[in-house]
């Protein structure tokens, strides 16, 4: 977080952070897995283009 040329906004720095603490704990698998399954597919979308 602090390398030569490195500059971050509270929000951005936060948002790495989470994600390092979650790859850092083993359940960055469990968690994207689950993040995956929460979006629209292709097929969602198509049938909203039909109705």
């Amino acid at each position: 977080m602090k390398l030569s040329g490195m500059r971050w906004k509270k929000e951005g720095g936060q948002q790495t952070m989470t994600l390092r603490c979650l790859l850092l704990s083993g359940v960055w698998d469990a968690v994207y897995e689950n993040w995956l399954q929460s979006k629209p597919t292709v097929g969602d979308l198509t049938n909203l283009e039909t109705a």
